[in-house]
């Protein structure tokens, strides 16, 4: 077993991905780097044969694959995962990459361009690059690539660079978490004071902490099925987690400009609930959310959301 340092880890969630999961794990150990790396891959107690093909990689690689088999599921208590793999990370790591068992990488690569990238950009607190998507039920690959769709986002210098102010106000602009490389600088820390310690909450502080850019080369694939964690969501409960993220960035950090966010989850939230189960069902979404907000922000949502809720419930 080699004594170089690990510079690099990646981070990779799994919870029942066996029929995607030699393809995810392929792309890690095709990696070719001039730098070491290793994967700590998090099963998160599988009722599928996922654990066996991920011990079965850690035996092939032992230098590469490093598992951890959770006997209880961590993500149903509510506990932070992502301070799980930061306790397994190497304290030598510079960087970590993310990709969980569903997606996948295709190009061979990735890591080192990142790498290379955040060597010779200090100012970065991390680095993307663009990806395609597929959905698994159709069986079809995304007509175009995440790069296509971030119209309003300028390409300068073959990047294509976001602010805290697009994090906010260019709802276009959410990398795919396969194609993330990050500064190991603690974020996960930051992420226990929140409800749902989603990747929007952790690309708020990305933000925070320096630049994100994406670059052009595709190097990976975003998987849409009906067993992921947010697509097997329904609309109403994925409008009410981002309801609460943005809810608790401003009411934790006290950014205002996050209630603008919030107010438009919630609002859709409530459109949802009239659409589900009629009046009944929105008085009930609506005293749910009465229960989260504070009174500053029950008067924002009050003058510039429920004008618009009526609106769109009359549609």
């Amino acid at each position: 077993m080699t004594e170089e340092p690990v510079l690099v880890t990646i981070h990779s969630l799994v919870y029942n991905h066996e029929p995607f999961l030699r393809e995810c794990l392929d792309g890690f150990v095709m990696q070719k780097t001039n730098f070491r790396f290793e994967a700590i891959v998090h099963d998160d107690a599988s009722t599928d044969n996922s654990a066996k093909i991920i011990q079965e990689y850690a035996e092939k690689y032992p230098d590469i694959i490093k598992p951890i088999f959770e006997k209880e599921n961590q993500y149903s208590k509510h506990n932070n995962i992502g301070l799980i793999l930061q306790s397994a990370t190497a304290k030598t790591t510079k960087y970590i990459a993310t990709c969980e068992g569903d997606d996948y990488w295709t190009d061979p690569n990735k890591l080192q361009k990142q790498f290379d990238f955040l060597e010779s950009h200090p100012d970065h607190s991390a680095v993307t690059t663009d990806n395609i998507d597929y959905w698994e039920n159709e069986k079809r690959f995304d007509e175009h690539s995440k790069w296509y769709y971030l119209n309003r986002i300028p390409k300068i210098n073959g990047l294509k660079t976001a602010t805290l102010h697009d994090f906010f106000y260019n709802i276009e602009w959410m990398y795919s978490t396969c194609t993330l490389m990050r500064r190991n600088n603690g974020v996960e820390l930051s992420l226990q004071k929140y409800t749902y310690r989603y990747d929007t909450v952790k690309t708020y502080y990305l933000h925070k902490q320096g630049k994100i850019s994406m670059m052009q080369d595709c190097t990976a694939v975003y998987r849409y099925h009906d067993g992921g964690v947010w697509s097997s969501n329904t609309k109403e409960n994925n409008a009410w987690v981002g309801g609460v993220c943005y809810y608790e960035i401003y009411k934790i950090e006290n950014e205002k400009d996050a209630l603008n966010n919030a107010n438009e989850y919630l609002s859709y939230y409530l459109r949802l609930c009239y659409e589900g189960g009629g009046v009944v069902r929105l008085i009930k979404g609506f005293i749910k959310v009465l229960k989260l907000i504070d009174f500053y922000a029950f008067y924002r949502f009050c003058s510039f959301e429920i004008e618009k809720i009526f609106k769109k419930l009359k549609k």
